[in-house]
């Protein structure tokens, strides 16, 4: 083996360990693919270290140089093979790329005069999790809060999800609740828990502040938040379902709420 095949083959190792969470996690880094979430990546504030091309993508070339200015990533070619060793696709893009982790200061969060800022409570389904995401983005939101023992937003099916709307917010993860909504206080924002069994969500102007908590998928919010939160809202129910999808009800709760600006 050459020399350039040992680099090729390390270089494909650690592409292949980003599929694990404690490897994304040590190197706080984590892998992307697709064009699309690529040029969502380049065109944030987020560092794209490395960018990796198939052979039939490798034209993408002149329109990635325009990004150069700002973001200055490697670019690498990789073969179909290869590119099915890193992939977490079944049928990959022949577009991939490693970006940096960004961390945000939840001490920050309430200082910046958000109306909305949506926390989730040991959320676990990725898929619901990227859904949300891009949900979030396509309501204006900025922020995002996620609590401990939640799916990380780095997940890949997480970034897949979510279109590459995580590079459109600042995402706080790992949060203790208890601690987000004694900030949310402080800041001057109240605190509204989500439920099945609250108060109909349309007898609400929402002309306030508001850190809106969602639970688990399938427990719900721990009794635990729910006593320090000032009220509880639910979107009202005309059929027999036992709920909805935690990415559906929140689409449901943020549209209502945006809805309020324009009456």
């Amino acid at each position: 083996m050459d020399n350039s095949e040992r680099q090729s083959s390390s270089k494909l190792k650690k592409l292949s360990k980003l599929k694990l969470k404690k490897y994304r996690e040590l190197t706080n880094s984590f892998l992307i693919e697709s064009e699309k979430i690529l040029f969502e990546a380049l065109n944030s504030t987020w560092k794209v270290d490395e960018v990796y091309l198939s052979r039939e993508k490798m034209k993408l070339i002149n329109t990635l140089n325009e990004y150069l200015p700002h973001q200055r990533p490697n670019i690498f070619q990789l073969s179909d093979k290869e590119f099915q060793k890193i992939s977490n696709e079944k049928t990959p893009s022949g577009v991939a790329a490693i970006v940096k982790k960004k961390k945000f200061d939840i001490e920050n969060l309430f200082n910046h005069g958000e109306q909305i800022i949506p926390a989730f409570e040991k959320i676990s389904d990725p898929g619901n999790l990227g859904t949300i995401i891009r949900s979030i983005d396509w309501f204006g939101l900025n922020s995002i809060v996620l609590s401990e023992e939640s799916v990380e937003f780095t997940n890949p099916k997480v970034v897949r999800a979510s279109m590459g709307s995580i590079f459109h917010l600042k995402i706080y993860e790992k949060i203790d609740l208890n601690y987000c909504i004694e900030l949310a206080r402080k800041g001057g924002y109240k605190v509204f828990a989500t439920s099945t069994k609250g108060e109909d969500i349309r007898n609400f102007n929402f002309n306030e502040k508001y850190l809106i908590i969602f639970g688990n998928e399938s427990r719900g919010i721990s009794e635990e938040i729910l006593k320090f939160c000032d009220d509880v809202i639910t979107i009202p129910s005309f059929g027999k379902a036992e709920s909805l999808n935690i990415a559906i009800s929140t689409s449901i709760i943020l549209y209502e709420i945006r809805r309020k600006d324009f009456i």
